[in-house]
């Protein structure tokens, strides 16, 4: 016999009541939950799973399972049971094989939280609104050459300039930094001086139908500006500064078109950079992009000539059974060898193409 949703809200119930009355005043009854093999087996009739936690992680960081501070934070934005579910077994396998001395106060608030949580979610009515499906986008400088800015790699493209590709390295920014940080500030400038153009408007115009990532290889704004709302940016964004000491830190918005100087001070003391993986520079959000790309039910490839790593290695996450599509007026074997739809054209003329073809999937 199946389990259904009341089942796991019964079984949220249970543990509610023993963290609020069983716990305080039971000092053995303590580690009863973590010894009590029942718990386990009805996490796995439920379908939760222990390693879920590092796919939580990854999108929301450590601190999710750190505090119960942490986790208030971001709970309202875990809307599946299966996930809810399974951090709480994840947390449990914790403390049944690592912890000895059991939860702190803060982690039985955790606990109590999460099964609270879990509780309300499957005791909710269904949904009646149809699932919107999830399209993931992967854009390179391909979809702003209509904007007027260029492209990295291809034709012309600004790293066949080999002075350009030097200023935009850390051997550059340490060593020649003025210089360095005017080549930023003509890019920036560059960018105040450009539109959206139809392909950005195309894709941020989805979001009415489809939930929209739009996961992007350029520095520019101009996904932002033509209205989509969820864009992972992998090599930085010029209309932001850091920390020349540390790049993750210190992060804010800067006007484009106020030069940053050698002396400008971030706000540690350090000096102002622009927020941008350079050459000779981790890319930090793969992780997080990586697992969109996994979980899209519709991945679209415009205006990247995929020759520039890791970022290319993402046609190869995307589910083989998924639509899959890519838009670029070059050669793209291999896209086309893992069953990419190819519209071998620009990215407004090939996004106008896409939509219609979406509308028969």
């Amino acid at each position: 016999m199946g389990t259904t949703n009341n089942d796991i809200a019964a079984f949220a119930e249970k543990y509610i009541d023993f963290f609020e009355n069983v716990w305080p005043d039971n000092i053995r009854a303590r580690y009863m939950i973590f010894d009590d093999m029942e718990f386990p087996r009805k996490c796995e009739a439920f379908g939760f799973e222990m390693d879920c936690g590092k796919s939580l992680t990854d999108v929301y960081g450590h601190e999710v399972f750190c505090s119960a501070r942490s986790l208030l934070k971001i709970i309202h934005e875990l809307d599946d049971i299966k996930v809810v579910g399974s951090a709480i077994f994840s947390q449990w396998r914790f403390y049944n094989h690592w912890s000895y001395g059991g939860p702190s106060d803060d982690m039985v608030q955790w606990f109590i939280m999460m099964f609270r949580h879990l509780k309300a979610l499957a005791s909710a009515p269904p949904k009646t609104s149809t699932v919107r499906q999830h399209i993931v986008f992967l854009t390179g400088a391909g979809v702003s050459v209509e904007s007027g800015l260029s492209t990295f790699r291809g034709k012309g493209g600004m790293w066949t300039n080999k002075e350009w590709a030097y200023l935009a390295s850390t051997e550059a920014l340490y060593n020649d930094t003025q210089r360095c940080l005017d080549f930023y500030n003509m890019r920036r400038k560059q960018l105040a001086e450009v539109e959206p153009n139809e392909a950005h408007r195309l894709i941020a115009a989805l979001e009415k139908e489809y939930d929209v990532t739009v996961i992007t290889q350029n520095v520019d704004n101009l996904h932002e500006r033509a209205g989509s709302t969820q864009v992972i940016h992998l090599h930085g964004e010029l209309s932001k500064v850091c920390s020349m000491d540390n790049r993750t830190t210190c992060v804010k918005e800067y006007p484009l078109t106020t030069p940053i100087m050698t002396g400008d001070k971030a706000d540690d003391g350090a000096q102002l950079r622009p927020y941008i993986v350079m050459f000779g520079e981790y890319v930090d959000s793969m992780d997080v992009a990586t697992k969109y790309v996994k979980r899209a039910d519709i991945f679209v490839v415009v205006g990247t000539s995929l020759k520039v790593y890791p970022a290319a290695n993402f046609i190869n996450y995307a589910h083989r059974e998924v639509p899959k599509f890519v838009i670029d007026p070059g050669e793209m074997e291999q896209c086309e060898r893992l069953g990419f739809t190819h519209f071998k054209t620009g990215a407004t003329e090939g996004m106008k193409k896409l939509v219609e073809v979406l509308k028969e999937l």
